[in-house]
């Protein structure tokens, strides 16, 4: 009788140890993916940030100030983080370069350099924005507004 109690204790104490195991292997469950769940709304926040800062040119009418500065982001950018560019296009050519001096812009393309009178004073509009596997802004297309004219 002696060994059936015995017994009786050493399971029920194998059941109580198993027990208390999957409870705190369940509460350990819980708490990383409320830390994963964190993580990945941060995530998604710096996300939200970064590409906020390129998609607010995807509007309807640009001036060339806003074309001027939107490359400014872009190169600077580049510079920061050259593994992840984006690229500009103009008039779908890729933007290398666009300075301004009196009033006269001028364009360096990976196909040709050409000068625009009154830059700041012409329209564009942003035709598309591409993003990359990871979410990121890749590559932005301004057209002339009145190209089709």
């Amino acid at each position: 009788m002696e060994n059936v109690s015995r017994a009786l204790l050493i399971a029920a104490g194998i059941l109580f140890a198993i027990i208390l195991l999957s409870l705190l292997l369940s509460m350990y469950n819980r708490i990383s993916g409320i830390a994963n769940t964190k993580e990945e709304i941060l995530e998604q926040e710096q996300l939200e940030e970064f590409n906020g800062q390129y998609e607010f040119y995807n509007k309807g009418l640009l001036y060339g100030v806003d074309v001027i500065s939107l490359n400014n982001k872009i190169i600077q950018n580049n510079i920061d983080h050259p593994y992840q560019t984006i690229s500009l296009y103009l008039n779908n050519n890729k933007v290398n370069s666009i300075t301004l001096t009196d009033n006269i812009a001028t364009i360096r393309t990976t196909s040709n350099s050409y000068d625009v009178t009154d830059f700041n004073k012409n329209l564009f509009e942003c035709e598309k924005i591409n993003y990359s596997n990871s979410g990121k802004v890749k590559e932005i297309y301004i057209n002339d507004f009145n190209k089709g004219d």
